[in-house]
This record gives C-alpha cells, sequence and structure tokens, in this order.
C-alpha cells in the first residue's frame, strides 16, 4: 500500500509538472542492426530538441541492465550541431558516450540526411552520405537489444544541455520527408559501408501507417512535457512532429522548401550530387610544387637540426610553420602537396624545416611577388571556382623549373584541356619569340628536347585523333 501510494504522488509530481506538449513516433517493430536514414530539418528554440534513434523498449524491469539506445538529437539552442550518443548498460547509471558534430549550414533551416549505421562492435554516423564520426569499444560491444525507431520533439528540464526553456516561445516544429531501413547483410548488400545493408522499406509519411507506427501519450522524468498524439502531424508528404504549450496543439504553420544545400559544381572537390540548391560552399583543389634543388641542405637549422622537410605556408593555414608538410615523391628534389580552399585570393611561400631554416618567399617586388605595394615578399593566387596547377619554381626564386611538372603536356593555357586555344597561344610565341617564358617540358609536343613548328603540328595531331 505504501509503495502504491509513494508511485502515485510521484506520477502527480509529473502530471502537475507539464508544461507543454511534445509528441514521439515510434514503431510497432523492433529491430537489431541496420542502417537507419531519416530525412529531416529540426525546429529552432532554446531548451528545445528533436531526434531521430533507436531504444530498447523490453527493459524488463532493469533499467541499467538492459537500456541500449542510439541517438541522433538535435538541440534547438544551437544552429550548427548534431549530437551522436549512445546509451548501454552501466553497473549504477547507464553508460553514456557524446559527440558534437559541428556543420556548415543552419541546422534548423535545412533539409539533410542523417543516417546511422549499427553492427556487432561499431556505430557509425553520417551526415548526406558521408560518415562525420563512429564508435567502438566494450560500451558497443553491450549494444546488442532489439530496439525501436522513434522520432521526438520535448523540452528538457536540464538547462546545462538544452538552454532555459520559455513556453512563450512555442510552437517548434520539426519536419521529417522520410524515414529508411537497410538491413545488416554483410557480404550480401548493396548499399552504405562496403555495401553491408540491403534495403527494406521507406515511410514516405503521406500518412499514418497504423500497421507500422504508434503516435505515443506519455512522460518521463526530466521531460518538461508530455507527448500527446495530437502532435504527431502528417501534411503535404511530411511528418511534423509539434511542441506547443497546453492550449494550441497540433501544426499551424507554413510547409518549408525541402532543399538540399550543396556544392553543385561537379568539378568541385566537395561536390554533392543530392543538392538542389547551391550554398555557395564549393572548394577546389590547388597543387602546389617547388623544386629546392637549388638550396644548400649542409649544416642544420636553428635548432640544430639537419634538413627533414618542406612546408607550405600560406593564409590558408595561417602561416603555421609545420602544418602543411610537403612530399617528394619521385626523389627529384620537387616538393609537391595539395589544399583544398574555397574561391578567394591566396598568398604563400615555402619554407625548409617549418620556420626554423630557409624561407622561399618570392623575390620582393618581382614579377612573382604577388602584391609589390606591400612589404611581405609572398607568391599568391587567385582561385576561381576550378582546379588549379601553380607554377613549380626554384625555392625563393621566380624562375621555373625545368623538372615542372604538366599536368597535360600542351595545355600551355592551364585550363586542362588540349583545343585551338593551346595553338594560338604556341604559335603567338614562335611570332613573338617569347617561347623562353614557358617549360620546356610542357611544350616541347614531340618530345625532340626543342621546341618548333613541329611541335605545333604534333598538337594539332594530338588534338584531331
Amino acid at each position: 500500500m505504501r509503495n502504491t501510494l509513494l508511485l502515485t504522488l510521484f506520477l502527480m509530481q509529473i502530471i502537475l509538472s507539464i508544461e507543454c506538449y511534445g509528441a514521439e513516433y515510434r514503431t510497432i517493430e523492433d529491430f537489431t542492426y541496420g542502417r537507419f536514414e531519416a530525412k529531416m530539418m529540426t525546429g529552432s528554440g532554446d531548451g528545445t530538441l528533436a531526434s531521430f534513434f533507436t531504444y530498447n523498449t523490453n527493459l524488463n524491469n532493469d533499467v541499467y541492465g538492459n537500456w541500449n539506445e542510439i541517438d541522433i538529437e538535435i538541440l534547438g539552442a544551437y544552429d550548427n550541431y548534431m549530437q551522436c550518443t549512445t546509451h548501454t548498460p552501466g553497473s549504477n547509471n547507464p553508460l553514456s558516450f557524446t559527440h558534437y558534430e559541428e556543420v556548415d549550414y543552419n541546422i534548423h533551416e535545412e533539409f539533410h540526411v542523417y543516417a546511422f549505421e549499427w553492427i556487432p562492435g561499431e556505430v557509425k554516423w553520417f551526415i548526406d552520405g558521408e560518415e562525420v564520426y563512429s564508435q567502438t569499444g566494450a560500451h558497443i560491444d553491450n549494444l546488442v537489444y532489439a530496439q525501436k525507431i522513434m522520432m521526438n520533439t520535448w523540452s528538457s528540464i536540464y538547462e546545462n544541455w538544452v538552454g532555459p526553456f520559455n513556453v512563450d516561445d512555442l510552437p517548434v516544429y520539426s519536419f521529417y520527408d522520410y524515414v529508411s531501413y537497410y538491413s545488416y547483410t554483410p557480404g550480401l548488400g548493396n548499399y552504405g559501408t562496403d555495401n553491408n545493408f540491403t534495403f527494406s522499406w521507406t515511410d514516405n509519411f503521406d500518412e499514418w501507417d497504423q500497421s507500422k507506427w504508434t503516435k505515443e501519450n506519455h512522460t518521463f522524468w526530466g521531460n518538461r512535457c508530455q507527448f500527446n498524439p495530437s502532435n504527431v502531424v502528417f501534411q503535404d508528404g511530411y511528418l511534423i512532429l509539434c511542441l506547443t504549450n497546453l492550449n494550441d496543439l497540433g501544426y499551424d504553420g507554413d510547409i518549408p522548401n525541402d532543399y538540399i544545400y550543396g556544392c553543385m559544381d561537379d568539378n568541385a572537390a566537395n561536390f554533392n550530387p543530392d543538392a538542389t540548391h547551391d550554398n555557395n560552399t564549393c572548394e577546389y583543389l590547388v597543387f602546389f610544387s617547388v623544386d629546392i634543388s637549388n638550396v644548400d641542405l649542409s649544416g642544420v637549422d636553428d635548432n640544430g637540426n639537419s634538413f627533414y622537410g618542406v612546408y607550405l605556408q600560406g593564409d590558408f593555414n595561417n602561416w603555421c610553420g609545420w602544418c602543411n608538410a610537403m612530399s617528394d615523391s619521385n626523389n627529384d628534389n620537387v616538393y609537391e602537396t595539395a589544399a583544398i580552399l574555397s574561391s578567394a585570393e591566396y598568398q604563400y611561400q615555402y619554407s625548409i624545416n617549418g620556420w626554423d631554416w630557409h624561407v622561399g618567399s618570392a623575390p620582393l617586388g618581382s614579377d612573382c611577388d604577388y602584391n609589390t605595394s606591400d612589404e611581405w615578399a609572398n607568391y599568391g593566387f587567385i582561385l576561381d571556382n576550378e582546379t588549379i596547377y601553380l607554377d613549380t619554381y626554384y625555392f625563393g626564386t621566380c624562375l621555373e623549373s625545368s623538372l615542372s611538372n604538366c599536368n597535360v603536356i600542351g595545355d600551355v593555357n592551364s585550363d586542362e584541356l588540349l583545343n585551338i586555344l593551346d595553338i594560338v597561344v604556341l604559335v603567338e610565341a614562335i611570332i613573338n619569340s617569347t617561347e623562353s617564358e614557358f617549360n620546356i617540358t610542357c611544350i616541347d609536343i614531340n618530345q625532340d628536347d626543342n621546341f618548333n613548328i613541329l611541335d605545333i603540328v604534333q598538337l594539332i595531331s594530338s588534338i584531331i585523333n
């Protein structure tokens, strides 16, 4: 009797403290292992969160011993983080491991595809098909119980986690375009990591599929809200989970655009084939190289070290000294590296042993000094929406290396193509006697160690054929 009274008082305390109505939608079926995906956009608001996760509801009166949960949670207080968490059995409390993954877009204003893969011994999280985080270890080895797929939105009492809550800021809406499940079929699948997953089903949320899902009506300790089935809404092909005050339930707003933002230039290093709208985040490869055969490497640097490396310095890496090591893959004294950069204007130098020895800057005031009006002797370039190969100079000079690599021999205008424009440039070089301005390796088309009309004939033949 006493235990019943205590339980009643506890439940009354929870009921009387309800400040809002949230929403939860969960599968009837339980799943063990697989790839779980949702295209979604969550609502913004301090003190609130929305989720896509799996959870073992069969605790058998042993919460600590049977807790299995894999989370994607997005906090309304922050516009650039996704939270990745696992909860697994512990002796006194469940073991929880959390990672905050920063994104380069407003997470409350764009739809993206979020996913996680659960296999024996490992969980991986993905955004738009790219793996962003993973967990392994003894705690993941205990992630073995079948779990339901769930989505919910609510407000936590723990303000140090979600921020301060104000009911006047409601409603907050979270939108789900679809959820997909892929079963774990190692060695037999055609999707996901190592093609270890096989498509099972997708729900596009055109309506409530009561054979697959339930709308929940409950709460739990730490939740300011009670889940209310009226806050699970289907409209215009979306599942909308609503977080509302106690009087104004349901959805009352405009349906957002389900654009997928990303880089749409297929020449970019970060091209997103799923993007429907470009968000000006494209980045491109820039290839750097320097010939150090003109440098005396006998002796030691300022710290008494002999030669150990060539480094790229620039405003794109904050002139950091040892961040971008270069390599000489074929032992010809030409050191190379590449960087992925956004379209902009950049300046750079090369150095040996970080900042502890030789600095290969452009001669001050020279033709390759990018900005002759300042005091800095830097090389420089403008990156304009394309991959570029920068000239290979001898270290600290404007003289192009005789070993300069041509990505395409004959591509004298450096557009990565052989065409009539290259012929025009070479003809002008012969007419104006300016062929010495070009690297002989790049313009000696017939490889007879000379540049003349025969090279142009060979170039024309290559283009035609």
